[in-house]
Protein backbone atom coordinates (compact mmCIF):
# COMPACT_ATOMS: atom_id res chain seq x y z
CA UNK A 1 0.00 0.00 0.00
CA UNK A 2 1.42 3.44 -0.88
CA UNK A 3 0.22 6.88 -0.02
CA UNK A 4 0.71 10.22 -1.67
CA UNK A 5 -0.23 13.50 -0.96
CA UNK A 6 -1.01 15.23 -4.83
CA UNK A 7 -1.20 19.26 -5.26
CA UNK A 8 -4.61 20.41 -6.56
CA UNK A 9 -6.49 23.72 -7.05
CA UNK A 10 -8.58 22.65 -4.35
CA UNK A 11 -5.79 21.87 -2.11
CA UNK A 12 -3.81 18.82 -1.50
CA UNK A 13 -5.40 15.34 -1.96
CA UNK A 14 -4.22 12.23 -0.45
CA UNK A 15 -4.57 8.89 -2.11
CA UNK A 16 -4.19 5.52 -1.16
CA UNK A 17 -2.95 2.92 -3.91
CA UNK A 18 -3.41 -0.51 -3.07
CA UNK A 19 -2.47 -3.27 -5.63
CA UNK A 20 -2.54 -0.84 -8.29
CA UNK A 21 -5.57 0.40 -7.50
CA UNK A 22 -6.82 3.50 -5.79
CA UNK A 23 -9.06 2.72 -2.70
CA UNK A 24 -9.42 6.35 -1.30
CA UNK A 25 -9.19 9.86 -2.58
CA UNK A 26 -9.49 12.22 0.13
CA UNK A 27 -9.05 15.98 0.59
CA UNK A 28 -5.97 16.17 3.11
CA UNK A 29 -8.00 19.49 4.67
CA UNK A 30 -10.89 16.81 5.81
CA UNK A 31 -8.83 14.29 7.86
CA UNK A 32 -10.75 11.05 8.74
CA UNK A 33 -10.78 8.29 11.18
CA UNK A 34 -8.20 5.85 10.94
CA UNK A 35 -5.89 8.29 8.43
CA UNK A 36 -2.91 7.45 7.47
CA UNK A 37 0.14 9.59 6.76
CA UNK A 38 1.33 10.34 3.11
CA UNK A 39 4.05 8.41 2.80
CA UNK A 40 6.37 11.55 1.84
CA UNK A 41 8.88 11.68 -0.94
CA UNK A 42 9.64 7.83 -1.24
CA UNK A 43 9.82 6.00 -4.31
CA UNK A 44 6.53 6.67 -6.84
CA UNK A 45 4.85 3.86 -8.44
CA UNK A 46 4.06 4.01 -12.38
CA UNK A 47 0.41 3.85 -10.54
CA UNK A 48 0.68 6.92 -8.85
CA UNK A 49 2.07 8.38 -11.72
CA UNK A 50 -0.80 7.68 -13.54
CA UNK A 51 -3.82 8.90 -11.47
CA UNK A 52 -1.29 12.26 -10.28
CA UNK A 53 -1.30 12.83 -14.06
CA UNK A 54 -4.97 11.77 -15.10
CA UNK A 55 -5.55 14.49 -12.35
CA UNK A 56 -3.81 16.97 -13.55
CA UNK A 57 -5.35 16.57 -16.87
CA UNK A 58 -8.65 16.86 -15.24
CA UNK A 59 -8.52 19.79 -13.55
CA UNK A 60 -6.75 21.38 -16.61
CA UNK A 61 -9.91 20.41 -18.25
CA UNK A 62 -8.34 18.37 -20.57
CA UNK A 63 -10.44 15.04 -20.07
CA UNK A 64 -14.07 14.13 -19.36
CA UNK A 65 -13.43 10.19 -18.01
CA UNK A 66 -11.13 8.58 -15.80
CA UNK A 67 -9.30 5.01 -16.82
CA UNK A 68 -8.00 4.99 -13.12
CA UNK A 69 -8.31 1.37 -11.36
CA UNK A 70 -10.31 2.00 -8.33
CA UNK A 71 -11.31 -0.61 -5.92
CA UNK A 72 -14.18 0.32 -3.85
CA UNK A 73 -14.79 -1.50 -0.48
CA UNK A 74 -18.53 -0.97 1.13
CA UNK A 75 -21.61 -2.69 1.80
CA UNK A 76 -23.24 -4.11 -0.89
CA UNK A 77 -25.61 -0.96 -0.98
CA UNK A 78 -22.59 1.46 -0.45
CA UNK A 79 -21.27 -0.09 -4.25
CA UNK A 80 -24.58 -0.25 -5.87
CA UNK A 81 -24.97 3.97 -4.83
CA UNK A 82 -21.09 4.37 -5.98
CA UNK A 83 -21.21 2.21 -9.26
CA UNK A 84 -24.12 4.33 -10.24
CA UNK A 85 -22.47 7.84 -9.57
CA UNK A 86 -19.72 6.82 -11.98
CA UNK A 87 -22.61 6.36 -15.01
CA UNK A 88 -23.92 10.23 -13.86
CA UNK A 89 -22.19 11.69 -17.22
CA UNK A 90 -19.61 14.99 -16.71
CA UNK A 91 -20.47 18.32 -15.90
CA UNK A 92 -24.71 16.89 -15.43
CA UNK A 93 -26.42 16.79 -11.84
CA UNK A 94 -28.77 15.26 -10.67
CA UNK A 95 -30.69 14.81 -7.54
CA UNK A 96 -30.65 11.86 -4.38
CA UNK A 97 -33.98 11.06 -5.58
CA UNK A 98 -33.17 10.60 -8.67
CA UNK A 99 -30.00 8.36 -7.92
CA UNK A 100 -32.20 6.48 -5.51
CA UNK A 101 -34.76 5.47 -8.29
CA UNK A 102 -31.69 4.32 -10.78
CA UNK A 103 -30.68 2.21 -8.48
CA UNK A 104 -34.34 0.63 -7.80
CA UNK A 105 -34.52 2.65 -4.51
CA UNK A 106 -37.07 4.78 -4.63
CA UNK A 107 -38.00 6.89 -1.45
CA UNK A 108 -34.48 5.97 -0.36
CA UNK A 109 -32.62 9.32 -0.73
CA UNK A 110 -31.63 9.33 2.49
CA UNK A 111 -30.02 6.31 2.73
CA UNK A 112 -28.42 7.31 -0.86
CA UNK A 113 -27.17 10.74 0.96
CA UNK A 114 -25.44 8.64 3.46
CA UNK A 115 -23.63 6.05 1.52
CA UNK A 116 -23.10 9.31 -1.01
CA UNK A 117 -21.53 10.68 2.40
CA UNK A 118 -19.27 7.78 2.72
CA UNK A 119 -17.46 7.55 -0.76
CA UNK A 120 -14.14 6.54 -0.37
CA UNK A 121 -12.62 8.02 -3.27
CA UNK A 122 -13.49 11.70 -3.94
CA UNK A 123 -13.41 13.19 -7.89
CA UNK A 124 -13.20 9.82 -9.41
CA UNK A 125 -16.16 8.73 -8.29
CA UNK A 126 -18.02 11.83 -8.51
CA UNK A 127 -20.68 12.10 -5.61
CA UNK A 128 -20.14 16.21 -6.51
CA UNK A 129 -22.54 15.74 -9.19
CA UNK A 130 -25.34 14.99 -6.69
CA UNK A 131 -27.79 17.57 -5.60
CA UNK A 132 -30.78 18.43 -3.95
CA UNK A 133 -33.67 17.68 -5.22
CA UNK A 134 -34.55 22.28 -5.20
CA UNK A 135 -31.55 22.54 -6.93
CA UNK A 136 -29.07 23.19 -3.69
CA UNK A 137 -26.15 22.19 -3.13
CA UNK A 138 -26.87 20.18 0.42
CA UNK A 139 -23.55 18.72 1.66
CA UNK A 140 -20.42 17.21 0.51
CA UNK A 141 -17.64 15.52 2.23
CA UNK A 142 -15.12 17.79 0.93
CA UNK A 143 -17.11 21.40 1.45
CA UNK A 144 -19.55 22.76 -0.27
CA UNK A 145 -17.30 25.67 -1.59
CA UNK A 146 -15.25 22.71 -3.38
CA UNK A 147 -18.69 20.98 -4.66
CA UNK A 148 -19.45 24.37 -6.33
CA UNK A 149 -16.09 24.47 -7.56
CA UNK A 150 -16.11 20.81 -9.68
CA UNK A 151 -19.48 21.61 -10.36
CA UNK A 152 -18.94 24.82 -12.42
CA UNK A 153 -15.15 23.62 -13.66
CA UNK A 154 -17.08 20.91 -15.39
CA UNK A 155 -20.14 23.11 -16.91
CA UNK A 156 -17.31 25.64 -18.08
CA UNK A 157 -15.19 22.69 -19.80
CA UNK A 158 -18.15 21.11 -21.49
CA UNK A 159 -17.52 23.16 -24.75
CA UNK A 160 -14.04 23.16 -25.20
CA UNK A 161 -12.35 20.77 -27.56
CA UNK A 162 -10.96 19.06 -28.13
CA UNK A 163 -11.53 16.67 -25.57
CA UNK A 164 -8.12 14.64 -24.65
CA UNK A 165 -7.68 10.69 -23.48
CA UNK A 166 -4.65 9.01 -21.96
CA UNK A 167 -2.87 6.62 -24.44
CA UNK A 168 -0.66 3.88 -22.49
CA UNK A 169 2.41 2.39 -24.16
CA UNK A 170 5.54 0.55 -23.41
CA UNK A 171 7.15 4.10 -22.56
CA UNK A 172 4.25 4.73 -20.61
CA UNK A 173 1.35 7.41 -20.89
CA UNK A 174 0.82 10.17 -23.02
CA UNK A 175 -1.92 12.52 -23.76
CA UNK A 176 -3.87 12.99 -27.24
CA UNK A 177 -6.90 14.58 -28.83
CA UNK A 178 -9.73 12.64 -29.04
CA UNK A 179 -11.03 11.97 -32.51
CA UNK A 180 -12.92 15.07 -33.59
CA UNK A 181 -15.75 12.60 -34.87
CA UNK A 182 -16.38 10.80 -31.79
CA UNK A 183 -19.94 11.25 -29.91
CA UNK A 184 -20.92 10.54 -26.65
CA UNK A 185 -22.62 7.21 -25.90
CA UNK A 186 -25.60 9.24 -24.34
CA UNK A 187 -27.68 12.47 -24.68
CA UNK A 188 -25.95 14.87 -22.45
CA UNK A 189 -29.10 16.67 -20.21
CA UNK A 190 -28.67 20.22 -20.04
CA UNK A 191 -26.61 20.99 -17.13
CA UNK A 192 -28.75 22.47 -14.14
CA UNK A 193 -26.48 24.99 -12.22
CA UNK A 194 -25.80 24.52 -8.30
CA UNK A 195 -27.93 27.62 -7.63
CA UNK A 196 -30.57 26.91 -10.23
CA UNK A 197 -33.75 25.43 -9.12
CA UNK A 198 -35.85 22.62 -11.79
CA UNK A 199 -38.49 23.56 -13.22
CA UNK A 200 -42.01 22.52 -12.03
Amino acid sequence: MEIHSIESPLGALVVTIHGGAVTSLRFAAVPQAGDFAPSGEGPKSDSFRFVRDQLAAYFRGEIRQFEVPIKLDGTPFQRRVWLELMTVPYGVSISYGELAERIGCPGGSRAVGQANHRNPIAILVPCHRVIGGDGSLTGYGGGLDRKRWLLEHEAKNLARQPEWQFRRSRTGARLEPRSQQRSFPFSLPQVRKPDERPNT
